[in-house]
């Protein structure tokens, strides 16, 4: 039985949405209050958005009153459709993985993209972003689809909901043969990556999306006061 892996430059291609499970601009509103509380600096004058799609909360997520706001995704349907909307903002067709600037963020911002990087390029993802940082910001990593409540997902159990066995457990398998979900993650995969480029990290639960989690990182206070 062979894993099929996803290409994600293929999957993205002819994408103009970011596939959310509800796409109205109800469901954007509820999702941006949540993705805010995340940010403890309401007025940044800076923010770099990885992986930033059609733009699709860009104005809910108040970054189109950042004086300094960059985009980047791979995607060039994703970033026309952006730019359509936002013909005044900055986005930039780059690999996120790769990318790295001399320029210094009080935000770095990514939202339900961590799990579609290649998992080996994780590390030299978080060692750039550090790069880019001040001694007092963030690196926000939300909406991570998180490997134990993979299984509730699936048989819909996290959303209070039942699945007969066997649609579920099609489901489950389906998952693991050919995942668009992308990387599941564990709690310690992501403190490892933390620990190996000095963060501190905390987690937090997501009422909109309850299988998935948000990390948020940050320079050790010891060091900030250092530089």
């Amino acid at each position: 039985m062979s894993i099929k892996k996803i290409n994600w430059d293929k999957f993205w291609k002819d994408k103009i949405s970011p596939l959310h499970h509800s796409e109205n601009i109800s469901f954007y509103k509820i999702y941006a209050k949540e993705l805010r509380l995340l940010m403890n600096d309401e007025n940044p004058n800076s923010l770099l958005e990885i992986a930033c799609g059609s733009g699709e909360l860009f104005s809910l997520l108040g970054f189109d009153k950042i004086k300094k706001y960059i985009g980047i995704d791979f995607s060039d349907s994703m970033l026309n459709q952006f730019i359509k909307k936002y013909p005044e903002v900055t986005v930039l067709r780059k690999d996120a993985c790769q990318y790295i600037t001399q320029e210094r963020y009080d935000i770095i911002f990514c939202n339900a993209a961590l799990q579609c990087f290649p998992f080996k390029k994780i590390n030299l993802f978080f060692k750039n972003m550090r790069k880019m940082m001040k001694p007092h910001s963030l690196l926000t990593c939300a909406s991570l689809p998180l490997k134990p409540l993979k299984k509730s997902y699936h048989s819909l159990s996290v959303y209070g909901k039942k699945q007969n066995f066997l649609a579920s457990s099609y489901s489950l398998l389906n998952s693991f043969l050919c995942d668009t979900m992308g990387h599941w993650f564990t709690f310690d995969e992501l403190i490892e990556f933390a620990k190996k480029e000095n963060f501190e990290i905390t987690f937090h639960g997501s009422f909109v999306y309850p299988y998935r989690i948000h990390a948020v990182l940050k320079i050790p206070n010891n060091e900030s006061k250092s530089n």
